[in-house]
């Protein structure tokens, strides 16, 4: 692959990662356009466990898929499953229609959560430029954010002045543009290495090493870089063996451990805030057309946190993760506590309100943060499997969280102020026991080389 398709892949990133995240348009009024077509709110909540548990049964064998399709054409099968359940969603009323659609999206969501951040990671080493990585993961998803922001405020009024279907539209059309990024987005293939390199004498005087200045693979290639590529290559073909660990063995890291059930917690847990937030909502009577200026200002401050999340991290580091960790559990139990006293009063609104806005904050950064320091602190042979259970542990979390939830909803006539309560509990010990021991372990194997990488980026601020 020549160095010009990394550079492309680098530029098309943001604005594929912008496209790639959630559905815009749909997102905001899911659960109005839902029980609009007949479901009750539990039922719009297990939509969301069958899209995770789909998402986490298939994740190996769909990693293992990806690996013999390649990472380009398996960003594109995510983007057709992204318009199929679009499609299904346009079409059909009943809830099973409903659940397959959201398998096609549980299918989207594993092949894309492992495959993108590969490219771009790839990409970057390949061009030595790895340290960018949670830089351009911001942009990306600052513009996400952007674009959502400004989406909710338009479904809102889409919805209540053209019709239901108007914000579906919308994220179908979304979904296509999706699909066109996507191939513009070549796989950097593992261990690649033209032909030519490998006759190259980087001990021949000048004179004779001026052809070879002059030759294609030159021009593409600086030549210290193609040194040091073939340098790369030789050394890990030598040590694969060593560090190629199998699933079975990374189960057994306790780095990879702890990372998997901070993620199973963490992302359990802030995979509803959104539907408890539009419950609350739509429990206090706000109109539909309201519900697009309060989502505009939820994803504006997650698309600013996400493009500055790496400046907080240079002056926190990994220790962010655990400020996440316990503002997390703090907004849950306030949340549950507030309502509890009275959740119409103006008081309480804002509080609320101010709950969820500090969610929407810490939400995107947390992502941003885990999947650099694993493709930091991962050997390059298993960056895949890393991201692999990285991505099953996210998956399994929101299923559990999301099962609980809906049952809670239905057994107490949906009520908000326990449901908040219920998961607070559940959740508090392990994730702030997890979050320790994943940060010692960052502190003592990784930090170092992390703290170097992120003090290089200060020119960039």
């Amino acid at each position: 692959m020549t160095r010009k398709s990394l550079e492309k892949n680098i530029k098309i990133f943001p604005f594929y990662r912008a496209f790639s995240y959630d559905f815009l348009f749909l997102w905001t009024i899911s659960i109005i356009y839902l029980t609009w077509k007949g479901l009750t709110y539990s039922q719009t909540i297990y939509l969301d466990a069958i899209f995770m548990l789909v998402a986490f049964v298939l994740q190996i064998p769909l990693t293992k898929l990806t690996q013999k399709m390649g990472r380009g054409v398996s960003i594109r099968l995510a983007g057709l499953c992204c318009v199929a359940f679009c499609v299904i969603f346009l079409v059909c009323n009943n809830f099973w229609w409903f659940a397959l659609a959201n398998a096609f999206y549980g299918i989207s969501a594993s092949i894309k959560n492992v495959c993108d951040a590969e490219i771009l990671a790839l990409s970057l080493k390949k061009l030595g430029r790895d340290k960018e990585f949670s830089k351009i993961e911001g942009k990306g998803t600052y513009w996400h954010y952007i674009f959502e922001s400004v989406s909710a405020i338009l479904s809102g009024y889409m919805l209540e002045y053209i019709s239901p279907y108007a914000p579906v539209v919308g994220t179908l059309v979304c979904s296509c543009i999706l699909v066109l990024l996507s191939c513009l987005l070549k796989d950097p293939k593992d261990g690649e290495l033209l032909e030519e390199l490998k006759n190259i004498d980087f001990d021949a005087t000048e004179e004779h090493k001026k052809p070879i200045l002059k030759s294609p693979v030159a021009i593409e290639y600086n030549m210290s870089n193609i040194k040091q590529e073939i340098k790369l290559q030789a050394k890990t073909r030598k040590r694969k063996s060593k560090k190629d660990m199998s699933y079975k063995d990374l189960l057994k890291d306790k780095f990879v451990i702890s990372m998997m059930i901070f993620c199973f917690c963490y992302y359990g847990i802030m995979s509803v805030y959104s539907s408890l937030a539009k419950v609350y909502y739509q429990d206090v009577g706000t109109k539909a057309y309201m519900f697009g200026y309060i989502f505009f200002g939820f994803k504006l401050v997650t698309a600013i946190a996400s493009k500055y999340q790496f400046k907080y991290e240079l002056k926190r580091g990994v220790r962010s993760l655990i400020i996440f960790a316990v503002l997390t559990i703090f907004t849950f139990g306030m949340n549950g506590i507030m309502a509890t006293i009275n959740p119409t009063t103006v008081v309480s609104i804002v509080i609320i309100s101010c709950m969820f806005v500090i969610q929407n904050a810490i939400r995107s950064p947390y992502r941003i943060f885990v999947k650099n320091y694993i493709n930091i602190s991962s050997e390059k042979e298993n960056l895949t499997k890393v991201l692999t259970l990285y991505s099953m542990a996210e998956y399994l979390g929101y299923s559990f969280i999301t099962i609980i939830v809906a049952t809670v909803l239905d057994l107490t006539n949906n009520s908000f102020a326990t449901t908040n309560l219920i998961i607070t509990a559940i959740i508090a010990i392990p994730m702030i026991i997890s979050i320790i021991v994943f940060v010692k372990e960052l502190i003592k194997k990784y930090a170092k080389k992390q703290t170097i990488i992120r003090d290089d980026m200060k020119d960039d601020l």
